[in-house]
């Protein structure tokens, strides 16, 4: 009897279960390509998470970003969330309840299914980010009904016992002038370097003492409905 190879198609259902995470592998034993007088392998199916255009997951836990006005923030809101299971959260952050941008909510439980235990799930949590309206948005009469409602200002006084100059503040655009001071940062230790091979020295140290800070810790809020 001679033996030979056949090729075959064959298909597979592969079940993803509640809860399963990127990069999880599904097995299927003995499902791989045969080769005559060997043992046949397995076939590995192993899962690719989607990104998703509102919720990301972290563990079991969904995160997401929302942008909301100055009035929402100072006098209450309520916000609709669509789930990926289908349903509607509704938010209600009730008046005088103050949302400070970058400040996090959590709802208890609206995460992810925990694989295994589907009945149990992660949380959601939701960092806002106020929106505050442009320059000049109403009249300075309304500026001052507006600001007889909101808390003081800081008292000011002037000095009189010192020189004291009157500046104008510009618009910042923090990105642009990180990239500003890197390449001027690269330039000027570039020009360092040349010196120092001029006069035949270089130090092989490496001087970098930069300081790094650890980002703060956002507020977090958790709620239960």
């Amino acid at each position: 009897m001679v033996k030979k190879h056949i090729n075959k198609k064959k298909q597979f259902e592969v079940n993803v279960d509640k809860g399963m995470k990127d990069g999880q592998r599904i097995i299927f034993r003995g499902e791989a390509n045969q080769d005559i007088n060997c043992e046949p392998g397995d076939l590995i199916v192993v899962l690719k998470q989607k990104k998703h255009p509102i919720f990301e997951r972290i563990n079991d836990d969904l995160y997401m970003t929302e942008k909301i006005n100055i009035t929402e923030a100072l006098c209450g809101l309520k916000l609709i969330i669509n789930q990926l299971d289908g349903r509607d959260l509704v938010l209600n952050n009730q008046i005088g309840q103050v949302i400070s941008t970058g400040s996090s909510r959590c709802i208890m439980k609206e995460g992810m299914p925990i694989y295994k235990n589907p009945f149990e799930k992660g949380n959601l949590y939701i960092k806002f980010n106020v929106e505050f309206p442009e320059n000049d948005f109403t009249s300075t009469e309304a500026l001052k009904k507006l600001e007889a409602l909101l808390p003081p200002r800081r008292k000011f006084t002037l000095p009189n016992n010192k020189t004291v100059d009157e500046v104008e503040m510009i618009t910042y655009d923090e990105s642009s002038a990180d990239s500003k001071n890197s390449r001027h940062t690269r330039s000027n230790r570039g020009n360092l370097y040349r010196t120092e091979m001029d006069y035949e020295y270089m130090d092989d140290d490496d001087d970098d003492d930069d300081d790094q800070y650890g980002a703060g810790a956002e507020r977090v809020e958790c709620a239960t409905h």
